[in-house]
């Protein structure tokens, strides 16, 4: 009865906690499966990005939410406590190690299984919510913590620490790793489960087949027995197949509507054609094309599902919008509610017009003790949470029916024939369970009403697959261990696979019986082999369960259902979803309701498009970075550079840049860019906006846009020079962006002259921008008139830096050259230390002037720092090398120390003249870190340790005066980097 789904949810996100490891009883789980899928319990996103198409995870609720809210029992072991050492020990492993451990000491006195209940690790802060959880995809991500002050919540029996003690008893129970408690407890949680299921898979046929040709006495008896077989088929499955001992599969909700609305669509479209036929002609070719394209349609989309699970493809299905979702499973409640009535009143109702003819005085009669029914079936079971609830109800509703029936002298006749159709179904003719496949008659099938049908079968494989996804996601999140969710799908292929061909239906996992039976802690199938032999007693019976169990009965628990499903979507969603999916769930229930349900969805998905367009569209695109480029230059080049930063924007974009981003993209760069007052009123292009806050300035200065969000100017503002645009997370960029926005922004900057500077372009990105002209073409890169673009936001920060350096020193020709005022070291160290008083004659004695050619080493990382250098001219590269390793299936990048291999250099740093190279090895006396190497040809001063350490001797206002550069060189870095985490 999973297929109940509400939209609560636990929070488990990040592209780390992205969960699909194996929960394999005979495989321990590898962080390879780990990586497999993208499911999580719930996706986070930030919510002003709407969770369309995206890889976040939201929570769902399943089949019986209110089902399972009442369903428990005292905390118990887990699958997940038989985890050993880090490794995972399943039931079944544990079994064969039992076995294997009897065969080797059949005369030691038998083992005792113990296993260790801790309350604190057992308990799910995520279950104290009003209504059990599943995962789903699509809407706002909630937290568990966001969503406990918005809902009632329950109270959990909690459990005391204790030892459960199983004593192995040797023999046929031992084998099969069951004693009698064990036996026992299967017996009874597997009899509690099937008054459970059996009543709702009686009203899920009545869904399927809810069509009035189908509601024969002659033909409804076969139809409830071939949805109960391929309830049994489900179950057995799961019993065999599935990593989870306590697994319960059957006949799901998710797939009732696209059955119906396809048997309905055939019965319409042969009705016409068989008007001639005889009476059985037309219903055997109508049985046979209806029930075999069931079966068929069932058996693909198990094969469908299995194939998803084998190419690892379950991620895909979170690009079903979960606000859709919610509207068709809003629908389903609707559906129930009409298939309820439509059932007690034996009135067809398919749309909410034709309820009118419902409200006449005995169809009312009929009606309203159902309708009550499962109206105090809702509310009991939100109040109380004892397992026995549902069970002592469900009995209670036909035994009490048949005592008022006894007491007032009333035969099952009387019942049948009262008020028009009876509180009971007519009786037929004995229904042999051989007989069911009478009408899966080939020869009698028109192929020709199966293509029209294809939309609704693809529909249902996204839904069944989507809603599977969910159970998986909802079960691994109660039992705390990650499951393997392409392995579960691939699971729930073979069920539906072989229900299919079996002539049954679309099936799952039944989350809310599954997490019930877990929460028991049944650690064996015994409980799903009695719940498969209940059904299969159903199913041999040879009478029709509706001739003795009142309408009302299943009328009530489809009105159960119906008013689960209406309020869990249409009401309690919405403090869960942002207010836009609210309303896309609203929309898609309504376009179902409205038209019909392949359109409504469809509709669904375009609103839900639209709305994920929008809200991106206005999602924030530009991040402001404050850092300068990895080179290190002179002291007195750096001084220069220090105040001037600012007048370099480097402006981070991210996401994809459409046309919808086009606008909000260059208000935000505008924001940023600071000009000159006067430069705003002289200009005749500038914008009337533009003028009139010019106007109103009492500051010198301005942004070309006005803006809240950023502190007001002062009078001693830097105006903007350069502004960078760093393209490393944007995936791509559509024409219209490149035309509206960045051909806009060439054209504004221009008039202020502000240059803009592209980095980190794709190769497609750059071919894009050379066809509006925007950069250089690739044969000549230098040429003049168009922007400029580098690889790296590093690089675009170095040239903008020496162009700056330029502008600022009057020098045009080398902005990177400096000149000493003395030869030697010492002129180097009176740029670092303007003292004129300061004697620093002698210094040359303790340093060695050093040349390199371009490409020569200087040091290798792992050398020892036993020298410190201090660039006199020439360029220098510190560098690292860098490998692509595997850890898992994600490519890392890792630090090696083959020299040999040139493509693998990643540059750190770069040292301009005046630079000081090595200190922080050199003074902390440790190994080298990074390589370093000659660009051009260079001279370096080189103090050797012992050398430094005569003059700390010999000489220590020299040393002193090394030691004041070295500090003053390592403080402007520093001061850099803190402008950076400042801002």
């Amino acid at each position: 009865m999973d297929n109940h789904r509400t939209a609560l949810g636990r929070e488990q996100s990040q592209d780390d906690q992205s969960s699909d490891g194996s929960f394999d009883s005979d495989s321990s789980f590898t962080d390879e499966e780990h990586e497999e899928s993208d499911w999580s319990l719930i996706g986070s996103q930030p919510r002003s990005v709407p969770a369309f198409g995206s890889s976040f995870h939201v929570g769902s609720l399943t089949v019986g939410s209110s089902l399972s809210q009442f369903m428990h029992v005292p905390d118990t072991p887990k699958q997940s406590d038989f985890r050993r050492h880090g490794s995972q020990r399943s039931p079944r492993r544990l079994r064969r190690r039992r076995r294997a451990s009897e065969a080797a000491d059949e005369d030691q006195p038998t083992p005792l299984l113990s296993v260790q209940s801790s309350p604190a690790r057992y308990s799910n802060k995520a279950s104290s919510a009003e209504v059990p959880l599943v995962s789903t995809s699509g809407a706002t991500p909630v937290g568990a913590s966001e969503m406990q002050p918005l809902l009632k919540k329950r109270t959990r029996h909690s459990s005391t620490s204790s030892d459960v003690t199983q004593s192995v008893k040797p023999g046929c129970l031992g084998r099969f790793g069951m004693d009698r408690e064990s036996l026992v407890k299967g017996l009874i949680f597997g009899l509690v489960n099937s008054i459970i299921l059996v009543p709702v898979m009686i009203s899920f046929a009545q869904i399927i087949f809810r069509d009035e040709y189908f509601q024969s006495p002659d033909r409804m008896p076969y139809l409830i027995k071939l949805v109960m077989l391929s309830s049994t088929v489900h179950q057995l499955c799961f019993t065999l197949f599935s990593s989870l001992d306590f697994a319960v599969g059957q006949v799901q909700d998710a797939g009732l509507i696209f059955l119906s609305t396809m048997s309905s669509s055939i019965v319409h479209s042969l009705h016409k054609e068989l008007e001639h036929e005889s009476d059985s002609e037309r219903e055997a070719v109508i049985l046979a094309t209806t029930l075999c394209w069931l079966a068929m349609s069932t058996a693909m989309l198990g094969a469908a599902v299995w194939l998803t699970g084998k190419l690892k493809l379950a991620s895909l299905v979170q690009y079903l919008p979960m606000p859709v979702v919610g509207g068709y499973l809003a629908y389903i409640g609707l559906y129930c509610l009409e298939a309820g009535l439509s059932l007690m009143s034996q009135t067809s109702v398919s749309t909410i017009k034709e309820w009118g003819q419902l409200f006449t005085h005995d169809r009312v009669l009929l009606m309203l003790p159902g309708v009550l029914l499962g109206v105090a079936l809702f509310i009991i079971l939100g109040r109380f949470r004892h397992y026995a609830v549902l069970p002592c109800c469900l009995m209670t509703i036909p035994v009490v029916f048949h005592i008022i029936l006894a007491a007032g002298g009333w035969s099952l006749d009387d019942a049948r024939a009262s008020l028009t159709t009876g509180w009971l179904a007519p009786t037929s003719a004995e229904t042999d369970f051989w007989l069911v496949w009478k009408h899966y008659d080939f020869s009698k099938i028109r192929w020709h009403c199966y293509p029209q049908l294809i939309p609704t079968w693809l529909a249902m494989y996204f839904v069944v697959t989507f809603s599977s996804s969910l159970d998986v996601a909802a079960i691994q999140m109660e039992l705390g261990t990650p499951l393997n969710f392409n392995k579960e799908l691939k699971m729930v292929g073979i069920s539906n696979f072989c229900s299919g061909i079996t002539g049954g239906f679309t099936g799952s996992y039944i989350f809310s019986q599954t997490l019930f039976t877990m929460r028991a802690s049944i650690s064996n199938r015994f409980c799903g082999w009695v719940i498969i032999t209940c059904q299969c007693i159903i199913f041999v019976l040879p009478i029709s369960i509706l001739a003795y169990v009142p309408k009302l009965f299943f009328g009530a628990i489809l009105t159960f259902i119906s008013l689960d499903l209406l309020t869990s979507w249409l009401w309690h969603s919405r403090l869960l979803m942002h207010w836009t999916e609210y309303l896309i769930v609203w929309a898609t229930f309504g376009a179902m309701c409205g038209l019909n349900l392949e359109f409504g969805m469809l509709i669904g998905i375009g609103v839900a498009i639209l709305v994920f367009l929008v809200q991106y569209a206005n999602t924030s695109a530009l991040s402001r970075v404050y850092k300068g480029s990895n080179v290190v230059r002179g002291f007195e080049q750096r001084k220069l550079l220090l105040p001037a930063r600012s007048s370099i924007v480097a402006m981070e974009l991210h996401g994809y840049l459409f046309f919808g981003s086009s606008v909000n993209i260059m208000n935000e760069l505008k924001q940023h860019v600071i000009v000159e007052r006067d430069e705003v009123l002289d200009n005749p292009l500038a914008s009337k906006k533009q003028t009139d806050v010019a106007e109103d300035q009492d500051s010198p200065y301005m942004r070309l846009m006005n803006t809240k969000k950023l502190p007001p100017l002062s009078d001693d503002e830097t105006l903007t020079r350069f502004v960078i645009l760093d393209f490393e997370n944007v995936p791509g960029v559509d024409a219209t962006a490149v035309r509206t926005c960045f051909l806009g922004l060439r054209q504004l900057f221009t008039q202020y002259d502000v240059d803009m500077v592209f980095t980190n372009q794709t190769e497609a990105m750059q071919k894009l921008f050379r066809t509006y002209g925007l950069i250089a073409p690739a044969e000549q890169p230098d040429a003049l008139g168009y922007l400029r673009s580098f690889p790296t936001l590093e690089e675009g920060m170095e040239w903008c830096e020496d162009q700056l350096l330029g502008e600022l020193s009057g020098e045009t020709t080398h902005p990177r050259s400096m000149i000493f005022q003395s030869p030697g070291l010492e002129g180097f160290l009176k740029a670092y230390n303007p003292n004129p008083l300061l004697d620093l004659t002698g210094i040359d004695q303790y340093a060695e002037l050093v040349t390199y050619k371009p490409g020569e080493q200087i040091f290798s990382a792992g050398d020892s720092a036993d020298n410190v250098y201090f660039l006199h001219f020439g360029e220098v590269s510190l560098f690292r090398f860098e490998d692509t390793a595997t850890a898992g299936r994600r490519e890392v990048k890792v630090w090696i120390r083959d020299t040999a291999s040139k493509d693998s250099r990643k540059r750190v740093l770069r040292f301009d003249q005046g630079g000081v190279i090595g200190t922080i090895s050199f003074f902390l006396n440790t190994a080298r870190v990074l390589s370093a190497e000659a660009l051009t040809d260079c001279g370096l001063f080189r103090i050797t340790r012992a050398h430094y350490e005569d003059m700390l001797g010999e000489a220590p206002h020299l040393a002193a005066a090394v030691q004041t550069a070295v500090v003053k060189s390592l403080s402007l870095t520093v001061s850099q980097s803190y402008h950076a985490i400042v801002n």
